[in-house]
């Protein structure tokens, strides 16, 4: 029965105790109120949200505090550390926000690895696999890393682990062949994120050419890295690919690494590749942590977020970290007590 159907129902049993009872007041107001309840709670229940599933990848519906993580580069693109916290100016939707925490310490990440193994990898993937490993000697040796193997299927081919002997095994028996599904191979990866033990999640995607094989659309895959707090770098090995699809490959990881407050990298070579790999741990092991409680009076949706840095020592310092967070769930913050 809808709630329309329901309320009008009410009305009439409302109706047919106070005739059925005539003067007992007392009575039929009790009577009145239990009705009335009771249909208050079928509404509700009717119109409450689905609980999400299990395969929605949103790490929090509920934020008291904005944790982001935020590398600092200089006008040749070199990483800044060392900066104060004074340096840092944080906005929400415009509006500048105060501090509440701040590190610049080398900290222990989850990692998801996840590796192109589509037939035009063949002449690459000894390359990709030298450089997949050399990444992994150069981070926090806490960190907890997995693998996934992509082609036009997925599949998760070493778990969490910091064990490299097992990750450099479970590279040696990928086989190459199919085509490229990129974007459902992220998905899995940001999903698989959720089984994290460390606060910092992070992916690499290395691919060499545009995908052909996917279910997810580019634009779903960007509104699930909205709500995920996963930063994605990607190296894109796309210098053989044609002029349009190599374009439409560079966009698509370019999108993904601007979402999410990660950086997107395309070599010339397959000996630049180690070079990038080992670049992106360092940057990793390099980041500001800064904090701050959500505003009260901050509306449930998409915030915008913008982070700025000045020093006297260097000009024209640029922050990349995620542009902006979700917030609730049809919630206002509450005032700070």
């Amino acid at each position: 029965m809808s709630c329309d159907s329901l309320e009008n129902a009410d009305k009439l049993d409302v109706m047919r105790v106070f005739r059925h009872y005539g003067a007992t007041l007392p009575l039929a107001a009790g009577i009145l109120v239990a009705i009335l309840a009771a249909a208050a709670i079928s509404q509700n229940l009717a119109q409450a949200p689905a609980a999400p599933g299990a395969g929605d990848v949103l790490f929090r519906t509920q934020v008291d505090r904005v944790v982001l993580h935020a590398a600092v580069l200089d006008r040749s693109q070199r990483l800044v550390t060392g900066l104060p916290q004074q340096a840092f100016q944080v906005f929400q939707d415009g509006k500048p926000q105060r501090l509440s925490g701040f590190s610049n310490h080398d900290i222990p990440v989850s990692m998801g690895l996840v590796v192109d193994s589509s037939a035009s990898m063949t002449d690459k993937r000894a390359s990709v696999n030298a450089a997949t490993l050399a990444l992994v000697r150069a981070s926090n040796p806490e960190d907890e890393v997995f693998l996934i193997d992509f082609k036009d299927t997925v599949a998760l081919v070493q778990d969490f682990t910091n064990d490299i002997t097992l990750l450099e095994g479970a590279l040696s028996k990928v086989q190459m062949w199919g085509g490229t599904a990129f974007l459902d191979a992220t998905h899995r990866g940001v999903n698989h994120l959720r089984k994290a033990t460390k606060g910092k999640r992070v992916l690499l995607v290395v691919t060499d050419g545009e995908d052909d094989s996917s279910s997810i659309e580019l634009d779903e895959l960007l509104a699930v890295l909205q709500k995920a707090e996963v930063t994605v770098y990607s190296i894109g090995i796309l210098s053989q690919e044609p002029s349009d699809k190599r374009k439409n490959a560079q966009k698509m990881l370019q999108n993904i690494a601007r979402v999410s407050g990660g950086a997107s990298y395309f070599p010339q070579s397959l000996e630049q590749v180690e070079v990038l790999a080992t670049k992106i741990a360092h940057d990793i092991r390099n980041q500001y942590v800064l904090e701050f409680p959500v505003p009260p009076g901050t509306r449930a949706g998409y915030r915008t977020l913008q982070v700025k840095a000045q020093s006297k020592t260097y000009s024209g310092l640029t922050v990349r970290t995620r542009p902006g967070y979700y917030y609730g769930n049809g919630s206002v913050a509450a005032p700070t007590p």
